[in-house]
């Protein structure tokens, strides 16, 4: 999958080789000038973040993303098993620049970094980040390789597992090893919610499903069934939740990545989905492996793109204003 991706964004590599590698960050440019302003999502600003060493780690392979409202800082989360503190800057309503932080590796109960076969980090939540005290927030990461949730200080140390919905407990009931764990949100009626890249083995065809904590599971149709790997999942400020989809066949077909809007209901069954954005790379849209994505205000979020550690990709840091009344299902 990863070569394949590599190999399909070779363009990219033209646009970013000429960057300022001096800088943390540069300004990128993410939308094509045709791209519509009349619809709900709206882009605010893109940013390429350089693979500079930080404490001993290069930003690299950034899977997912969690604002910190409290500590003004966005926790991003590498599958390599480290979290990046970035904190964003705006300039005339725009993303314009990044700020590196901090760089801690996750560790294990010895204090230890995690070993390469326990660290593929995929999905990330930050919990009591917006509850107005500084100095309690809590980093809970969804691990794709051995499926399982543990909760995190922002420094990397510790805390102890979360349950993880029964089904997703079994890495025998997945498509493959690279296609385990992958989104994770926390939800106020229902817990955690998690979606594999691809559906289990025994889930229902054609569909993603997403499974909450409390046992309930929700389901609805992706833009293209027999490719669609989900890759994010965050929680807008009423309830509704956003999915991330990536569709990748090969060099011959578009890289494309839709955002849904789904309206959980409060028991299992299908539920609606609302595409809100489609990013094309034929039309215009400088797409890369997009992975991570995170609410920063109330209409703002932030995606990032894991680079696989490939000099023919790069790591993107993109704005997106997303209206919740002209997103509605």
């Amino acid at each position: 999958m990863h070569r394949r991706l590599a190999a399909a964004l070779l363009g990219l590599a033209t646009s970013i080789a000429a960057a300022d590698e001096g800088a943390f960050s540069t300004p990128f440019s993410f939308a094509p000038a045709h791209a519509a302003a009349s619809g709900p999502v709206r882009e605010c600003g893109a940013v390429r973040l350089h693979g500079a060493r930080a404490a001993g780690e290069p930003v690299h392979e950034l899977s997912a993303l969690a604002w910190d409202a409290d500590e003004d800082r966005l926790y991003a989360l590498s599958d390599r098993g480290y979290i990046v503190h970035l904190r964003p800057r705006f300039r005339g309503g725009r993303l314009h620049s990044v700020e590196h932080l901090a760089t801690y590796p996750l560790l294990d109960s010895r204090g230890q970094p995690l070993p390469r076969d326990l660290r593929d980090a995929e999905g990330l939540v930050a919990r009591r980040a917006r509850n107005g005290r500084r100095g309690d927030t809590e980093l809970v990461v969804a691990f794709e390789i051995a499926p399982r949730l543990m909760a995190y200080t922002p420094q990397g140390r510790p805390r102890g597992g979360q349950a993880l919905p029964r089904e997703l407990e079994d890495s025998h009931s997945y498509r493959g090893s690279n296609r385990q764990l992958e989104g994770l949100t926390d939800s106020a009626d229902h817990g955690f919610v998690v979606v594999p890249e691809r559906p289990l083995l025994d889930a229902p065809a054609g569909q993603v499903t997403l499974y909450a904590q409390d046992g309930v599971r929700w389901e609805f149709r992706p833009f293209d069934p027999p490719h669609a790997a989900m890759v994010a999942l965050e929680t807008m400020p009423g309830g509704d939740l956003l999915a991330l989809e990536r569709r990748l066949v090969n060099l011959f077909h578009p890289i494309v990545f839709v955002i849904y809007r789904v309206s959980p209901g409060a028991g299992s069954g299908a539920v609606p989905a609302r595409e809100l954005a489609r990013f094309d790379n034929s039309a215009g849209w400088a797409v890369d492996n997009f992975e991570g994505l995170a609410r920063y205000g109330d209409s703002r979020y932030l995606m990032v793109s894991d680079d696989n550690g490939s000099a023919l990709q790069a790591t993107i840091l993109v704005c997106l204003d997303i209206d919740d009344a002209r997103s509605a299902p």
